[in-house]
């Protein structure tokens, strides 16, 4: 079965909502979904981790130094961008690191994300992955729309 299916059963099982539509520009997600590591259970694919940085966009004020600078470099700049370490995406996921990244080169090879890295003063550097360009109107585009 195809995740695009899986998500759809599974949204209308766990969160009935209305949320979920696409239209020219957006596709609306209900991000508690995604908050789920059930849902990774039955949807492992580059799609669901695409999702997953969908639902941890960085926007708004932040609180962490690190998020505070990821904001200024990248949204403020005009992008879209999701920041999840490794680490982070395993304990959301259950996932295992090799697949993490190969669903991610995957993504990168659809050019549905970009993946950059910021020094953080660590041994091993922080992944910013870019999904769009924010718009002023308000209809962001996220590159994935460019090649569906």
């Amino acid at each position: 079965m195809d995740s695009a299916l899986i998500l759809d059963e599974y949204v209308r099982e766990r969160a009935p909502t209305k949320k979920v539509f696409e239209n020219k520009h957006k596709t609306w997600f209900p991000t508690g979904v995604f908050q789920q590591k059930e849902f990774y259970e039955k949807v492992r694919d580059p799609y669901a981790l695409y999702c997953l940085f969908r639902a941890h966009e960085i926007r708004g004020n932040m609180r962490t130094e690190l998020y505070k600078r990821i904001k200024q470099e990248y949204y403020d700049k005009g992008y879209i961008v999701s920041a999840l370490s490794h680490k982070q995406i395993m304990a959301k996921t259950g996932w295992y690191k090799s697949m993490i990244v190969s669903y991610t080169e995957k993504l990168v090879d659809r050019r549905w994300l970009r993946i950059d890295k910021i020094d953080v003063g660590k041994p091993q550097k922080q992944y910013v992955y870019i999904l769009g360009n924010l718009s002023e109107f308000g209809d962001d585009r996220y590159f994935m729309y460019e090649f569906l």
